[in-house]
């Protein structure tokens, strides 16, 4: 006759390794995401690139544009200065002094002047370089977050370093984020922290780095993995 604790046993084992199998699915899935994120982060950050180039090239076309239309509208305009002043030099000297015509002229020719004042093509040159390579404003990456003693680490290094300071403990990613990363990190930083962390876990489940306990729980303490199985 068989005993009911040993029919319990018997059960929980098959849904304790159904329950490993499907977390696992998880981390890969996880993992998967977290790559393509990068993926399209790299796409984006090339975009952009490209469109500051085209913004820049944009800038300078329309720039030599204005400076081919620049001198044909001068010289129209210095045709019909000129074209008064050659009808009056046919006519009988005593119509119009000569000091009289030049007094004329010059009046006409600075009103003109200061009635339509041109900017300079070095100064529109430049004031349209600067617009076109000013940079557009980005948010902070979540690398910006990190702890200070994190900074410089590696992410999965410094994952490792947190399970190795508590290695008798089980680590969630939450848990993880609040170690590795200030708590006033964005919820855009903090979502893109969790897929990094997530990718992470899972390649150093598959290299043997760490444990994995239930609810997506890790751990590097085989001990500690398994009770949180269990529990």
């Amino acid at each position: 006759m068989i005993s009911p604790m040993h029919d319990s046993q018997t059960v929980e084992q098959p849904t304790d390794v159904t329950l490993s199998k499907l977390l696992e699915v998880d981390a890969d899935l996880a993992a998967q995401v977290a790559a393509l994120t990068v993926q399209l982060e790299n796409v984006q950050e090339k975009r952009r690139s490209l469109q500051t180039v085209i913004a820049m090239f944009t800038s300078t076309d329309n720039l030599a544009e204005v400076e081919e239309q620049q001198p044909q509208t001068a010289t129209a305009e210095v045709n019909r200065q000129i074209e008064p002043a050659t009808e009056a030099s046919l006519e009988p000297l005593n119509t119009a002094p000569m000091a009289e015509l030049n007094g004329e002229v010059t009046t006409d020719s600075s009103t003109e002047a200061a009635e339509e004042p041109q900017p300079s093509s070095s100064k529109r040159r430049s004031t349209r370089a600067s617009k076109a390579a000013k940079p557009s404003g980005r948010s902070k990456g979540w690398q910006h977050y990190l702890l200070p003693e994190f900074a410089k680490l590696p992410l999965p290094e410094a994952v490792f370093a947190v399970l190795q300071r508590h290695s008798d403990e089980v680590f969630d990613i939450s848990m993880l984020i609040d170690a590795l990363f200030m708590e006033e990190i964005p919820q855009t930083a903090r979502s893109e922290a969790r897929n990094r962390i997530a990718n992470v876990l899972s390649i150093g489940l598959k290299q043997n780095k760490w444990y994995r306990g239930k609810k997506g729980q890790y751990s590097l303490s085989r001990k500690a993995a398994e009770a949180s199985l269990a529990a």
